[in-house]
């Protein structure tokens, strides 16, 4: 929706960029991804975050240490702090220039839009009515300098803050891209988002979620606010209520008898905020019906009830084992083929598929409901409504002993949520067993 932007940054730095564009047009799935992880909350502050440690980067910024907030970035051998000291202090002076400006124009060209919700806002309709982008900016700046006021993110008191300091908190990234130009040019593009808190330790703080996009073959640099926490964009104002946050409840509670809910790690319990989605009502709602559904089957000896939610992991883990290719979602005869390996294994009574015939051996005990993350699918500016990727671990507990111990089955499953709807899911890992780690 903001992809001119970035599309024009990059044609300017790299006279290449409308090749790649056309060789590889997963740069721009993984661009417009970051560009729409953009949700807010009606009336909320940001708390602050359980942090640990904290380290100064520079004069007036604070780095914020937090071990879930980083793992994402470890998952790719990624150094959070150096991308941090390297790609967003000069964050630092950019911001800083707007606010000692109050440079308007060039705080909103860095600001993520959705189109009809700017359009409501400035009251554009009729004729008038677009959804291009560049169009609705010279409203937006028209509006402005006519009335003094910013009707959309509120730029007009954000620009009268003067800079103390500001915090960065690694927020989340997305797989590196590896670009080939052609034999002699090649390059990795990375999109990451951090949480920039302007003030972070004021009455008044203001919190924002910036994506920076670069390379690894260059200095090349760019900055995007994606999101103006509380102010704009706002997808989610209608779902959910943020209620649950401030309520002090048991690390555990029974949710119906044998599922259990356990309470999200304090960074997960923030960006489920940040969404405004209560993470233990979608479980009480949807996760805990899903779930109850595949005990269920187990019980039914179902296989294929499960096998067909395996997500690519599994479906890797299989075809390697057949000596066969598989490419993402096959619906071919391959894919076929392979849940039929599949199914198979788990049927046997020994050297099962990741050993998940105990799950159809032995009782399932009780079932425990964790949140593990949240994002904002890739957004439609033509949609009225978002689709969230929710993840959740979900650990089924059997009656069978080992070392001492229940034997268990942490599942990592993902979920789509579409107006308080599930959409879509699949089970995504393993978490329990080394079994798909080679």
């Amino acid at each position: 929706m903001e992809f001119y932007r970035l599309k024009l940054a990059f044609s300017r730095k790299y006279p290449t960029y409308n090749l790649i564009y056309n060789m590889n047009r997963k740069i721009l799935i993984l661009i417009i991804l970051f560009m729409t992880l953009e949700v807010s909350t009606q009336s909320f502050k940001l708390s602050k975050p359980d942090i640990q440690k904290k380290e100064i980067l520079a004069p007036g910024v604070i780095y914020l240490l937090d071990k879930d907030a980083e793992k994402e970035f470890f998952k790719y051998d990624l150094n959070p702090r150096e991308i941090a000291k390297t790609k967003l202090l000069p964050f630092k002076n950019w911001i800083k220039g707007i606010l000692e400006k109050k440079d308007f124009d060039s705080l909103i060209s860095k600001t993520n839009i959705l189109p009809r919700e700017l359009r409501k806002k400035l009251k554009v309709t009729g004729q008038n009515e677009t959804n291009d982008s560049e169009s609705l900016e010279k409203e937006w700046k028209t509006f402005y300098k006519n009335y003094g006021k910013d009707p959309y993110c509120g730029y007009d008191q954000f620009l009268n803050t003067k800079f103390e300091e500001m915090s960065i908190l690694p927020y989340e990234m997305n797989e590196p891209i590896s670009v080939d130009v052609d034999s002699n040019e090649k390059f990795t593009q990375y999109n990451v988002t951090y949480l920039i808190q302007i003030n972070p330790n004021s009455l008044t703080p203001h919190s924002f979620l910036v994506n920076t996009t670069f390379h690894n073959s260059n200095n090349y640099n760019f900055h995007f606010l994606t999101r103006y926490i509380n102010h704009c964009p706002i997808h989610n104002s209608d779902v959910g209520n943020i209620k649950w946050y401030s309520e002090n409840g048991p690390e555990r509670e029974e949710l119906e008898p044998g599922i259990f809910f356990k309470k999200p790690t304090p960074f997960v319990k923030e960006k489920f905020l940040i969404n405004h989605i209560d993470p233990r009502e979608v479980a009480k709602i949807h996760v805990a019906k899903q779930a109850n559904g595949l005990k269920h089957s187990f019980e039914l000896g179902s296989v294929p009830q499960l096998v067909e939610r395996l997500g690519y992991k599994f479906l890797k883990y299989s075809a390697d084992q057949l000596g066969v290719e598989y490419l993402d979602w096959d619906p071919g005869d391959t894919l076929r083929l392979i849940q039929e390996n599949i199914d198979n294994q788990i049927s046997r009574k020994e050297n099962s598929f990741c050993g998940l015939n105990d799950l159809y051996q032995h009782k399932t005990t009780q079932i425990e409901i964790q949140p593990e993350n949240i994002r904002l699918r890739d957004a439609d500016p033509r949609e009225e409504t978002e689709i969230f990727d929710i993840n959740y671990l979900v650990t089924f507990v059997l009656d069978k002993e080992v070392n001492g111990k229940q034997k268990s089955f942490q599942f990592l499953i993902k979920y789509g949520l579409r107006e308080n709807q599930i959409s879509t899911n699949s089970i995504l890992d393993l978490v329990s067993s080394d079994c798909l780690k080679r």
